[in-house]
């Protein structure tokens, strides 16, 4: 899922229905975000206790339908398959997807398995509890995204944004138009 608006959008909407395309194209996101953890955490039941090994990850990628692909070379991952992390020196399992970090973790998961083992055995509890980002926070922020779509707050910021906008048009035209714009510096007056 594209996250930013093409030039052709950027062009074709006002600065209110921007904000909304956006805005629903990142709800929706975080959405499939959701529902993704919440799978991850349904195939794991089963796990747990166990430790996650190559063919429980395999297994998961098959059943979210992100398998890993073969190239001459070997087993190598698509761009949406999970694959496991090891952070500072194997203090940290995390399990990831390859998009999060190539987009540096604005797509895709990341999710903290372990603090303490090479190998890390599943344990659900602290799964969840330990990445609020998904299991908590993502759903307040579905929700208040979703009440102040309902209640076209969009407008309102695209208004302010308009407002805003032409202000420090203004005020940087009249910034680069004054002939001694050191002294002005000195009163903090800047140059944006």
């Amino acid at each position: 899922m594209q996250n930013v608006l093409t030039v052709e959008e950027t062009n074709k909407l006002s600065i209110s229905q921007q904000i909304e395309k956006l805005s629903m194209r990142l709800l929706d996101q975080d959405r499939e975000d959701l529902a993704e953890f919440n799978k991850i955490i349904e195939f794991l039941k089963p796990y747990e206790g166990k430790k996650l090994t190559k063919t429980v990850l395999r297994k998961l990628n098959i059943f979210l339908d992100r398998p890993y692909t073969q190239t001459e070379y070997g087993e190598c991952m698509n761009s949406k398959a999970y694959f496991p992390r090891q952070i500072c020196n194997n203090s940290c399992s995390y399990i990831s997807r390859l998009d999060y970090s190539n987009s540096g973790g604005r797509q895709g998961l990341q999710i903290l398995l372990s603090n303490s083992e090479k190998c890390p055995v599943i344990n659900i509890n602290f799964i969840i509890e330990n990445n609020p980002c998904y299991s908590k926070t993502l759903q307040k922020q579905i929700g208040k995204a979703t009440s102040l779509l309902s209640y076209r707050k969009h407008k309102e910021l695209a208004k302010k944004f308009d407002k805003l906008n032409n202000a420090m048009y203004e005020y940087k035209r009249l910034f680069d138009e004054f002939p001694h714009k050191y002294a002005l510096s000195e009163l903090g007056l800047k140059d944006y």
